[in-house]
């Protein structure tokens, strides 16, 4: 009896573990125009870039990346291809 169950909550355990690498797929694509990287002083338009903004800023056609001297970003073109400003 006591092995039964053993076996059950091991396969139990074993599938969901298998489920896992499926779930994390399912997460947002990025977007070209997606904000990839940024260090110091940055802007698009008005809006002012932070590391927290990585991910959630994006570029739209006619806007402007602006960076300091001291200030770099990457903008995400296609997957895999970056624009990188202020280097």
């Amino acid at each position: 009896m006591r092995r039964e169950i053993l076996s059950v909550l091991s396969t139990r355990l074993l599938l969901g573990l298998m489920a896992l690498p499926a779930r994390a797929d399912q997460r947002s694509q990025a977007v070209p125009g997606a904000l990839n990287y940024v260090e110091g002083q940055a802007s698009i338009g008005a809006e002012l870039l932070s590391p927290k903004s990585v991910g959630s800023a994006t570029l739209q056609p006619s806007q402007v990346l602006t960076t300091t001297a001291d200030g770099k970003a990457e903008i995400l073109l296609t997957p895999g291809a970056f624009f990188a400003a202020g280097r």
